[in-house]
């Protein structure tokens, strides 16, 4: 049996010789359906477009990623970066599920994205790219072109600090060629997370070195086609409301955008059309954030509870306390798997 949605997130829980973490699937009402010790806590689980029994899990900024087949197996197997780099959180299949997409960078050297076979996630060749650290990526729609978010600073050498401005890249996998590049006017303000819409608009959140302050951007936006263009803070937030916006889901049906905050324990509504922040929501240490099938708002929490926030009141409505169970940075929606 299975149920209408399930959700995969990275965990922990225990400590000392206890100690858990890897990934967990939780049903519809968040009970566990399955939880694997992977040895770390994945920044993201991705589940395998034609194969929901298959996922895999990686961690940000080293070198721990893993593939699961729960159809044979509960035991990860794991796989390593490219030689010299690390994993940096995030990855996709390919729509035919031939192909896994992954970004991986190296201190004081270009990005690249790592092209793996789905089967076994060997690597089959590396698309390098001309900046540095390349964080989230997504495919777009019926396409091989790729969107990456580059922060364009390069990590792990304080002894060089490198920098190049903040970009979003769309490549063409297939050529590795560079077919946009699209940066903000404020060097200060650096891309981390990406959410498409379903017709291709796409939205990107910001971090900004300098703090937030009236005119501040914690968001970007484009519609399909178009240049991203940053959303600036109407308003001076509280000093609860911090620098950096994390995981980023669009509700497509009302056309907004919805964020976490998780240093500012805040969670954020934009309007799309408007180009604007609609709200703020005060959630504890908020994590991973997806719009489920009843256009709800689903938010993690590092506290191990989990919300679910009325679209229109933007109120938490509902809250799941799993107290001994601290979430990953990022929270999926997926396709259920048998139970």
């Amino acid at each position: 049996m299975t149920s209408k949605t399930h959700y995969a997130s990275g965990f922990s829980e225990g400590e000392g010789d206890q100690l858990l973490s890897g990934m967990v699937i939780l049903n519809s009402t968040f009970n566990e359906v399955v939880s694997i010790n992977c040895g770390f806590v994945p920044h993201t689980v991705i589940q395998h477009p034609h194969h929901p029994q298959r996922f895999v899990a990686l961690d940000k900024l080293s070198g721990k990623a893993c593939f699961l087949d729960l159809a044979t197996s509960t035991s990860p197997t794991f796989f390593p970066p490219s030689e010299g780099c690390h994993f940096y959180g995030h990855g996709q299949f390919t729509e035919d599920g031939e192909f896994f997409l992954n970004t991986e960078s190296a201190p004081g050297r270009f990005g690249k994205i790592v092209v793996r076979r789905a089967s076994d996630l060997q690597i089959v060749r590396e698309i390098k790219i001309p900046n540095y650290a390349p964080h989230e990526c997504l495919l777009l729609p019926g396409s091989n072109s790729l969107v990456v978010a580059m922060s364009g600073k390069a990590i792990h050498d304080p002894r060089n600090p490198l920098e190049l401005p903040s970009q979003v890249l769309t490549i063409d996998t297939i050529s590795g060629v560079v077919q946009a590049a699209q940066a903000l006017g404020n060097s200060t303000e650096k891309f981390g997370h990406l959410a498409l819409s379903k017709n291709g608009d796409l939205a990107a959140t910001l971090t900004t070195e300098s703090g937030v302050s009236q005119g501040s951007a914690l968001m970007a936006f484009a519609r399909a086609g178009e240049r991203m263009e940053a959303i600036p803070l109407a308003i001076l937030p509280d000093s609860r409301f911090s620098h950096e916006a994390l995981s980023i889901a669009f509700d497509d049906a009302r056309e907004r955008i919805i964020s976490t905050n998780p240093a500012g324990e805040t969670v954020s509504m934009w309007d799309v059309k408007l180009k604007q922040l609609l709200a703020i929501l005060e959630l504890p240490q908020p994590g991973g954030v997806c719009v489920n099938a009843q256009g709800e708002y689903v938010v993690t929490s590092a506290l191990g509870s989990i919300h679910i926030i009325d679209p229109e009141s933007f109120a938490s409505k509902t809250e799941s306390c799993q107290a001994h169970r601290q979430f990953g940075s990022h929270l999926t929606m997926i396709t259920p798997i048998p139970v």
